[in-house]
Parts: structure tokens; sequence; C-alpha cells
């Protein structure tokens, strides 16, 4: 538990700390890849800039570590990585920006593949990158790894109100999400 954004949050610390929500037996991911669209919206605060992955959403059969929709935010370099269905490649599977962002203070950032491949990064509710990946979601989900890539890569982050959609979520949304800055909560109690 730590003061996050939006009240309450999870400090991963700087040891190997991370969160596992299974994806395989209960199918939540199955419309993103039916779909071919996602996003992943999230507050996050570094204690520690290293070279670590926030995100890490597993599919069996993707290549490159089971990277099916995954972001370094920021790899050590200060690079920001968008990896989606596989790894690496600049037209097919990745988009990648350098950044002056200040990580060890919050910031909001969203992640959004459409079914086009179309796919973008914001940071703090405006577009910061975005461009063209032909490779597909993969539909055998097994996990999303939360401040790890489920293998290793641990994020030294404090992380507040992380969502996902299955679909890629508008302008419009992601400004309500960030509010000017002082953010909306995803969910509230009793109200959906």
């Amino acid at each position: 538990a730590a003061e996050g954004k939006l009240g309450g949050a999870v400090d991963l610390g700087e040891a190997q700390n991370w969160i596992k929500v299974d994806a395989e037996e209960t199918g939540w991911l199955a419309p993103a890849s039916d779909a071919n669209a996602m996003s992943v919206s999230l507050w996050q605060k570094l204690n520690t800039v290293k070279n670590s992955s926030t995100f890490w959403f597993r599919a069996a059969s993707t290549p490159s570590n089971a990277r099916n929709f995954q972001a370094h935010i920021p790899w050590g370099n200060n690079n920001i990585y968008f990896d989606t269905g596989g790894c690496c490649g600049g037209g097919d599977t990745r988009i990648v920006k350098n950044s002056t962002i200040d990580f060890l203070e919050w910031h909001h950032f969203v992640f959004t593949k459409n079914e086009e491949g179309h796919k973008e990064i914001y940071v703090d509710g405006a577009l910061w990158h975005e461009g063209e990946n032909t490779g597909p979601l993969f539909d055998d989900w097994t996990y999303l790894a939360i401040g790890s890539s489920g293998t290793g890569d641990y994020a030294a982050a404090i992380v507040d109100d992380f969502g996902v959609w299955g679909r890629a979520i508008t302008p419009e949304e992601i400004a309500t999400i960030y509010n000017g800055g002082s953010g909306s909560g995803l969910y509230s109690f009793g109200g959906g």
C-alpha cells in the first residue's frame, strides 16, 4: 500500500515484486484478441529508473517471451517501448520513442492499439507518440504481469488505477481519465 495519485496504490518497491492476473482460465482478454484492439491506462511513479517492464500481457504462442501487449515505461535508457504481437520489429510489433519525462513523478500513461494496427501512446492526456504495426494480437492469453515481464525485468514502480479495455479508447475518454492532471477514477464502489 502506498499513497497513489487517486488514493491508495500499489508500491512494488525496489525488489522483485510484481502482480500476476490470470487470463487463461477466465478468458477476460478474449474481447481484445477477437477485435485485435486493446488499451491500457495507468498512473505510474518510479522509485528508480532501470531496465524494467511496467506491464506484460502474455500469450503462449506469441514470439519473444510471450509478449502480446507490453510496455517498458521506460527502459533504463529513457526509451518507452510499446510491443504488441511479439517484439522488436519496427513495422510489425514495436513503436518506441526516447523521452525526457521525469519518471520519479506521477504521470498518466495510455497505450492503445486499434483493429487496423494503429498504435498510440498518450502521456498526461496528450498524444505523445504513434505508429503502425501489422502484427495481430494472439488469442491464447496466459496472464498479465504488472511490474514485471513475469520472468524478470522488475519495475521499481508505484502503480495506480490500472485499466484494460478490449478496444482502442478515444482521445476524449483519455482526457476524461486524465482530468486535467487530477485524474478520474475508473471505478467507484457501487457506481460501476
